[in-house]
C-alpha cells in the first residue's frame, strides 16, 4: 500500500491519487515553501501552525507535504516529530514531497520514519542512519544501507513519477601550473582542518574559485554535461555525485 509519494507536481498527484479528497478528520499539513495543496479536506494547516496546535486535532489520518523542509538535522528532536512517530504510529500517515531528499541522502529516511515504513532500514531513529551514511561518505566503510542495492530493498510503500536524472561528468587534464596550485591548496587546507567534511568543503570552495566553476555535491541535479579538472577534490566530489545520482534515480520512473 502506497504511503510515500514523490512528484514534482503535488497538486496533480493529489488530484490523481486522492481526487475524492479526505474525510472530515484528516489533517493535511504543508510546509510554507510549498503551495497550499488543492485538495478536498476540512483541516488544511500550514506546518508552523500545526507544530503548535496539533493537540487541537483528533485526526483519522495525517497528510504531510514537504518532509524535506519540515525535518532537518537541527530540529529532528522537536516534540512534534515524536508525536507523529513513536507516540502515534497507529494514525495513518501519507507523506508527499517533490524529491526523496535534499542535501545528504540519509535524510530520505525521515519520509519512511514518518510513514511508519522504516523497518528495513534497521533503525527506528535517525542518528544511526546518519552515522552509517557518514562512514560511507568518508570512505571508512565500503558498503552502507544507502548502497543502491541495499537501499532498493528499503524502498517500500512508495509511489513516484519523478523523471530520471541524466547528468554526466568528464575530466580534463589540468596544466602543470594548475596541478602545482592544487598541491599547495591541499597542503594549506589539510593544515587547517581535521574534520574530513570541513576539509573537503573548503578545498572544493578554493578549487571552484580558482577554476571558475560551481561544482557541488548537488551538481547531479542539473541534467547537464559537466567537465572538471582531473584533480583529487573533483575526483571525490564527482564520485559522490555519481552516488547521489544513483540513489536519487532509485526513486524515478
Amino acid at each position: 500500500m502506497e504511503k510515500i509519494f514523490f512528484s514534482k507536481d503535488i497538486n496533480k498527484l493529489l488530484e490523481t491519487k486522492f481526487g475524492s479528497g479526505f474525510d472530515d478528520r484528516t489533517v493535511v499539513s504543508y510546509h510554507a515553501m510549498y503551495d497550499k495543496p488543492c485538495v478536498k479536506a476540512n483541516q488544511i494547516v500550514e506546518w508552523e501552525k500545526y507544530k503548535i496546535t496539533y493537540n487541537n486535532y483528533n485526526p483519522s489520518k495525517i497528510v504531510l507535504i514537504g518532509i524535506n523542509r519540515m525535518i532537518i538535522p537541527s530540529n529532528r528532536c522537536d516534540f512534534i516529530h515524536a508525536y507523529l512517530t513513536v507516540m502515534n504510529p497507529q494514525i495513518p500517515k501519507i507523506i508527499i514531497d517533490t524529491a526523496p531528499f535534499i542535501g545528504e541522502p540519509w535524510r530520505l529516511y525521515f519520509h519512511y520514519q514518518m510513514a511508519n515504513s522504516f523497518t528495513k532500514f534497521g533503525a527506528n531513529y535517525s542518528y544511526p542512519i546518519e552515522g552509517d551514511w557518514l562512514k560511507w561518505f568518508e570512505r571508512d566503510i565500503e558498503e552502507s544501507i544507502f548502497s543502491p542495492k541495499k537501499l532498493k530493498e528499503c524502498i517500500v510503500d512508495t509511489y513516484t513519477d519523478l523523471p530520471k536524472l541524466t547528468t554526466s561528468f568528464e575530466f580534463f587534464t589540468p596544466s602543470k601550473e594548475e596541478i602545482e596550485w592544487y598541491e599547495e591548496a591541499k597542503k594549506f587546507e589539510f593544515s587547517r582542518f581535521r574534520s574530513a567534511k570541513m576539509l573537503l568543503l573548503n578545498l572544493l570552495k578554493q578549487a571552484n574559485k580558482h577554476f571558475n566553476l560551481n561544482i557541488s555535491y548537488d551538481s547531479y541535479l542539473i541534467n547537464e554535461f559537466i567537465k572538471v579538472p582531473d584533480i583529487g577534490i573533483y575526483q571525490f566530489v564527482i564520485e559522490e555525485n555519481h552516488r547521489r545520482l544513483e540513489i536519487y534515480n532509485l526513486f524515478t520512473i
